[in-house]
C-alpha cells in the first residue's frame, strides 16, 4: 500500500474519530421511515428507537441507525434522546456533549502523528534507488 493510500486512510480515520469523540454529533432521533425520516420526531421513531436498543433495528434500516446521541451504539440512552425530542426539547439537552479527558484528545492526535512517522519510514525502507 502505498504512503499516500495509508495517509489518507489514517487521516479519514482520525477526521471520523476526531468528530465523533469531540462531540460533533447531529442528535437526530428522526428515523421513521429510513434512510432519513420524514423531518419530524414522532411516536413511530421514539418507538423505532427503543426496538432498536432491544436490539432489533429493522425499522430504520438496520445496523446502527437509531445510535441517535452519536456514541456508537443503540442503547437505552439514545431511546432517551428520542423521548427527550419527542417531546420537543433543544437537541443539545437531549444529546450532551461527551466531557473527554485531555488525554483524549491528546491521543487522538498523538495517534495520527505515530501513523503518519510509521508511514514514512516504510516508505523510506522500501523506496529503491532510481538507476
Amino acid at each position: 500500500m502505498s504512503r499516500l493510500v495509508r495517509t489518507a486512510l489514517c487521516a479519514a480515520f482520525m477526521i471520523t474519530l476526531g468528530s465523533r469523540a469531540l462531540g460533533n454529533c447531529p442528535c437526530d432521533a428522526d428515523v421513521v421511515p429510513p434512510p432519513n425520516g420524514d423531518g419530524t420526531v414522532g411516536i413511530q421513531d421514539v418507538l423505532c428507537v427503543g426496538s432498536c436498543a432491544g436490539g432489533n433495528c429493522a425499522c430504520c434500516g438496520g445496523g446502527n441507525c437509531a445510535d441517535v446521541n452519536c456514541d456508537g451504539t443503540s442503547n437505552s440512552a439514545d431511546q432517551t434522546a428520542a423521548q427527550c425530542m419527542f417531546n420537543n426539547s433543544d437537541p443539545a439537552m437531549c444529546c450532551p456533549k461527551p466531557e473527554l479527558p485531555a488525554i483524549s484528545k491528546a491521543g487522538i492526535v498523538a495517534a495520527a502523528l505515530l501513523l503518519l512517522a510509521a508511514g514514512g519510514f516504510v516508505a523510506r525502507r522500501t523506496m529503491r534507488p532510481v538507476a
